[in-house]
């Protein structure tokens, strides 16, 4: 919203220097580097105050440091990556298990593309995808997730093999 409001100031700026010009030519190029050191001053001031001290998280989640499951705690079976359309467009699919003592919030699964002819694996592309899982201790949930991988370059692969892994784990008591 603030970029919005941010452009219209100058546009209307622009258009009111202009208008009270004799030669409008004699002022369009300083305008445009008033609005352009403006929109950019802007942008630095809303960088600096956005990364300023605000974790984004609430104070009851898990942080980074204080683990509440531990990746071994959680199993992810079941895993299949399906094609959709377009070709770049891919869904995992699974079932996760909650074996911690905590609530499962979210979870961040990186899916591995590979190309193992001969079972030699290349890897062709990896993606890293969000999965909101409210998961109580002890149960299970289907778990289903967009991802996007690009066309290989090099043709379709001889062997497609998927590999993933479980990064961060957001949980909560």
């Amino acid at each position: 919203m603030i970029w919005f409001v941010i452009a219209l100031i100058i546009a209307f700026s622009a258009v009111w220097l202009i208008r009270g010009s004799k030669n409008p030519g004699d002022l369009v190029l300083p305008g445009l580097s008033f609005a352009i050191a403006l929109t950019l001053l802007s942008a630095f001031v809303i960088w600096f105050y956005e990364g300023s001290g605000r974790t984004g998280a609430p104070a009851s989640t898990q942080n980074s440091s204080q683990q509440l499951i531990a990746p071994e705690e959680l199993s992810l079976t079941g895993v299949e990556v399906l094609q959709g359309t377009p070709r770049t467009s891919y869904r995992l699919t699974g079932t996760l298990t909650n074996n911690g003592s905590a609530r499962l919030d979210s979870i961040d699964v990186t899916v591995i593309m590979q190309d193992c002819p001969d079972d030699v694996c290349t890897v062709l592309a990896e993606d890293t995808a969000l999965v909101l899982a409210r998961i109580p201790p002890g149960q299970s949930q289907s778990i289903s997730t967009p991802l996007t991988f690009p066309v290989p370059h090099l043709g379709p692969p001889a062997a497609l093999r998927w590999d993933y892994r479980i990064g961060d784990i957001r949980a909560s008591r």
